[in-house]
């Protein structure tokens, strides 16, 4: 059956010579990967391509079949284009950064209106944000809500988060975080639901980063330290406050 539907863009991997594997958050059919045939090889090649890259939105008109590996695209049309992403360097490294935590982390062939809806908000901001230095843990802490982790609140104090089961306890067990750390994280979480409460220093919020990662680690399996990292760290150095 031929499938309309809104599309985010994931990740795209080159195939052989000419050709595209690109995994796409669909709004109907949740993850997705699509074979696109010839995307190297005409004139056109350029403007096809640029359509996959990290994060892009599409509108597309897809041959869908159950229990298949690869689908095909029938259609294919930009649905928004970034006007700020794509020519800032923090931004940009953001939306790479965030590419890669959603590849690791979508996997469910079914739809998420909710985390579909999330995305588009999220995008939204990173693109309006004049300094997005908070982004990347805002975006981390609150995707967890979708991915069925989201920590626990129930914090008292001298108590201690416990990274496995997502909640405080007053003892420091193995995947505990420190004292200082919990309470860091606690004043993280009681503020994340707008990220203009979000004050933190450059220490802190790289301290979040970390913790936030080994967190993912724990509840996603197959789950481990981004690529791009390395580079954001060091672009998130810029906005050092």
């Amino acid at each position: 059956m031929i499938v309309k539907t809104l599309a985010i863009v994931i990740s795209a991997i080159k195939y052989q010579e000419k050709s595209l594997i690109v995994n796409c958050f669909t709004e109907q059919l949740g993850m997705q990967t699509y074979f696109i045939p010839s995307a190297y090889s005409s004139k056109k090649s350029a403007s096809k391509i640029a359509f996959y890259q990290p994060l892009q939105w599409l509108e597309l008109e897809a041959y869908h079949l159950p229990n298949k590996n690869l689908q095909r695209i029938k259609e294919v049309r930009l649905w928004h284009a970034y006007n700020h992403i794509p020519s800032d360097l923090v931004k940009s490294t953001i939306a790479i950064f965030l590419a890669e935590i959603l590849k690791m982390s979508l996997h469910e062939q079914t739809p998420n209106q909710g985390l579909f809806a999330f995305l588009q908000q999220s995008m939204h901001q990173l693109e309006e944000m004049e300094n997005p230095s908070t982004f990347p843990v805002y975006f981390l802490i609150q995707l967890t809500k979708y991915l069925g982790f989201y920590p626990d609140d129930n914090f008292t104090e001298n108590s201690f988060f416990d990274l496995q089961d997502a909640s405080f306890h007053p003892f420091q067990s193995i995947n505990a975080l420190s004292e200082s750390q919990s309470n860091l994280f606690y004043r993280f979480i009681s503020n994340c639901e707008a990220i203009n409460n979000l004050n933190f220093s450059y220490a802190e919020r790289q301290q979040l980063l970390t913790i936030l990662l080994q967190f993912y680690q724990l509840h996603q399996s197959g789950f481990y330290p981004p690529k791009s990292l390395e580079v954001l760290q060091e672009v998130l150095e810029v906005l050092k406050k």
